[in-house]
């Protein structure tokens, strides 16, 4: 191939002319080129040698972090070991607990069982001693009956020779209602009521065994009377301390009609028939106590003792508990009661669990008080005041006593409203009030506040 120089040459310049800035441009580039990659040299040796720092450093926290480790589990397996000792010692530990635990509640058992033994033998014995002083009192009661037969020659007593009565009296109903509650705690009521008959039933009895019924035909036995014989009723005025007593009361008593029969109030004392009646001790400690069965026979005067024995009570025993909405007594039988609480049990139980709002009647007057009991013994505690002083610190109450000392003995006492004791003071309080305001007895009665 034939090449023309000189035509070459001519291109040659012209490429050479026509590319002057570009080339001038390319070794610029070139040049900033050669710096960038000076300034990626140095950058890669500066990464580098940062890099090889960080590795040395993550050398030295690998070596540290690996001797930790070492340590760790050297550790580890000390705890290890001394885990595994421990749990032996627990294990071991935790045996003799069990064992000794065992030991004990064996232990326990056993002596529970000693003791349930003896505890049973022990009430096995108070059940013998009980029953043997049961007995030896029975027995001892059989024996005064029988030596107080013994001293009136009433050992064989029969129709032809009675030296003894047995009197069953029967008050509710036919006008005498309440009558039993006044005698059975005034003796001198109870005497004089006994030794006054309307015929000459008692002219050959040496002793009359007095009763009042109770319900059905069973009788409680109230006193046992020596007859010394008729006496006159102007003797009878001063052999009784409680004649008047009897006479006022006797006054109060009107005629009435009882189940279609017509009971007729009594004729003045001065026209009734008295006996020299005077207590007897015999069976003095069965008094308010014995309850006997009377039998169908409506006779309330017999001449044989031969009546069932079916209760007694215990001593101090005034009645059982009736229901709170039921109860109404007298002063004297609140006194009993207070002062006999084992005797009565179920009116301790009751009362001292209980608040309560109740009302003292005044049967002088015909006025009322109304008052409150709560916190402490509850009602028990409130009343046992009024046992003890008849006024319990109020001041009403306390002007009656100034004008007279007798005048608890007007009072009776019943409940209106009773709470468990856990209601608050002022509960009570509100009823109270609210009792007093339908009673009127701020206005007409005895209370001041």
């Amino acid at each position: 191939i034939m090449v023309d120089a000189d035509k070459l040459t001519e291109v040659y310049d012209q490429i050479k002319s026509g590319l002057p800035n570009n080339f001038e441009e390319a070794q610029t580039i070139i040049m900033q080129r050669d710096s960038i990659i000076n300034q990626a040299q140095l950058e890669a040796e500066r990464i580098r040698e940062q890099a090889e720092n960080s590795a040395k450093d993550m050398d030295v926290a690998a070596n540290a972090a690996y001797e930790e480790k070492i340590s760790e589990a050297s550790v580890t397996r000390e705890a290890e070991n001394r885990g595994d000792d421990l749990t032996s010692n627990a294990a071991d530990e935790a045996q003799s607990i069990i064992q000794d635990a065992q030991r004990k509640a064996y232990a326990i058992v056993n002596e529970m069982e000693t003791k349930a033994t003896d505890q049973k033998k022990g009430a096995d014995r108070y059940a013998m001693e009980v029953l043997s002083s049961l007995e030896e009192t029975l027995s001892e009661s059989l024996g005064q009956i029988r030596r107080g037969i013994d001293n009136l020659r009433l050992e064989e007593p029969n129709l032809d020779n009675i030296k003894f009565r047995i009197a069953r009296h029967v008050m509710k109903g036919r006008g005498w209602d309440g009558f039993d509650e006044l005698i059975r705690f005034d003796d001198d009521l109870l005497t004089i009521f006994a030794g006054n008959m309307s015929e000459d039933r008692y002219k050959d009895a040496e002793i009359v065994l007095t009763f009042v019924a109770l319900p059905s035909s069973k009788a409680l036995f109230r006193s046992a009377f020596k007859n010394n014989g008729r006496i006159s009723a102007r003797k009878a005025k001063t052999h009784y301390a409680g004649y008047e007593k009897y006479d006022n009361y006797l006054k109060s008593l009107k005629d009435i009609s009882y189940h279609g029969e017509k009971y007729i109030k009594p004729p003045a004392l001065s026209k009734q028939l008295f006996y020299g009646f005077e207590q007897s001790d015999l069976l003095k400690s069965y008094r308010n106590r014995l309850v006997i069965d009377w039998g169908k026979s409506q006779t309330y005067i017999q001449k044989k003792l031969d009546k069932e024995v079916t209760e007694i009570y215990p001593k101090g025993f005034v009645s059982i508990f009736p229901g709170w909405d039921k109860v109404h007594i007298s002063h004297k039988e609140l006194t009993e009661i207070i002062n006999n609480p084992n005797g009565n049990k179920d009116w301790y139980e009751y009362l001292s669990r209980h608040s309560g709002v109740y009302v003292i009647f005044d049967s002088s007057s015909g006025m009322q008080y109304v008052g409150s009991a709560y916190g402490g013994n509850g009602i028990w505690t409130r009343w046992e005041g009024y046992a003890r002083t008849g006024h319990n610190g109020n001041k009403a109450l306390k002007a009656l006593a100034r004008k007279n000392s007798d005048f608890a003995n007007n009072f009776t006492y019943s409940l209106h409203h009773v709470f468990p004791r856990t209601v608050s003071r002022n509960d009570v309080l509100r009823y109270e009030s609210l009792l007093k305001n339908k009673l009127g007895s701020r206005a007409f009665g005895l209370n001041e506040n």
